[in-house]
């Protein structure tokens, strides 16, 4: 976070002043709390990802080494 000094009395200011700060144009309290899930699959050929999960087998330790 950035902390912004308090502007002293009798500073000049800028001839100029900015346009007001645009309002978002979605309503906060219009969006879901939750994202819908993702659908499976997904991506093409070639693609670095892979489409389907992943089965990942836990490794044992070999005996020979102890």
């Amino acid at each position: 976070m950035t902390y912004v000094e308090p502007t002293p009395p009798g500073t000049p200011q800028p001839e100029i002043q900015p346009d007001p700060t645009p309002q978002p144009e979605i309503d906060p309290s219009d969006t879901p709390d939750e994202m819908p899930p993702m659908e499976p699959g997904g991506g093409d050929e070639g693609d670095p990802a892979p489409t389907e999960p992943i089965e990942v087998k836990p490794q044992r330790r070999s005996e020979a080494g102890q």
